[in-house]
């Protein structure tokens, strides 16, 4: 995980193989753009028991907060998410009479920048 903290106050967060797919974390990162951050972590403190996307996300979220309320005693929003799609993991299983079926295990990348809650009054 990588944190930047750059002059126009914005912290940029980049994670890259997160074990779940793209398809199932996009969704859950649909809830939280766009909205405060402790808004954000409510939400996804009650999907977080259904659903494995709001648990790695609330667990990134929740790093992030700290790094900004460590560094500047401010409100942030989510300024950008962005779920892509990383590297693709294939297994081999072997299956009856000789044949062989893979197993494909998409991994995901996340972009997520922050910014002051001024910015947006």
């Amino acid at each position: 995980m990588e944190k930047n903290l750059s002059s126009t106050l914005n912290l940029v967060v980049r994670d890259r193989n997160l074990a779940i797919s793209p398809q199932k974390l996009r969704p859950v990162a649909n809830l939280v753009r766009k909205k405060e951050i402790n808004h954000a972590l409510n939400t996804l403190l009650f999907l977080s028991h259904k659903c494995k996307g709001a648990r790695i996300l609330r667990e990134i979220l929740q790093g992030a907060s700290k790094q900004t309320q460590k560094k500047l005693k401010k409100d942030f929003y989510i300024n950008k998410i962005q779920i892509d799609r990383g590297i693709i993991r294939k297994k081999l299983l072997i299956r009856a009479r000789g044949n062989a079926d893979t197993l494909r295990k998409t991994n995901s990348r996340l972009f997520l920048c922050l910014g002051p809650k001024e910015e947006y009054k």
